[in-house]
């Protein structure tokens, strides 16, 4: 396999992954309004509209004991969403994010 091809098939795979990740963080996001709205009202809603990682981080230890479903998966969005953020480095370029660095030390490593 060449490297250009392996390095496409990584990314189309990291492709796969962020947008599943998008989908469902998407969702996650909208069951924190759902929540929010339920528990505190329109209040609830602003906050939760205008700082999300905040509110998702509030409700999820809130729900902890009440709706555990729902404290475990955005505990595992709130994770998984720190390997997408960029990240900075000067020999990386500019979209690089942590999961990039990762698989192209990976493809590095086979050479």
């Amino acid at each position: 396999m060449s490297k250009t091809k392996g390095t496409n098939n990584m990314q189309t795979i990291l492709n796969f992954f962020f947008g599943l990740f998008a989908i469902t963080a998407t969702i996650t996001h909208i069951w924190t309004v759902i929540i929010a709205v339920s528990e505190s009202g329109v209040i609830g809603w602003i906050l939760t509209a205008f700082l999300p990682v905040l509110s998702e981080l509030y409700w999820m230890f809130k729900m902890f004991g009440r709706m555990d479903a729902y404290a475990y998966i955005t505990l595992a969005h709130l994770i998984l969403g720190a390997l997408f953020l960029p990240v900075s480095h000067t020999h990386l370029r500019p979209p690089a994010t942590v999961l990039d660095l990762v698989c192209r030390l990976l493809l590095e490593k086979k050479k």
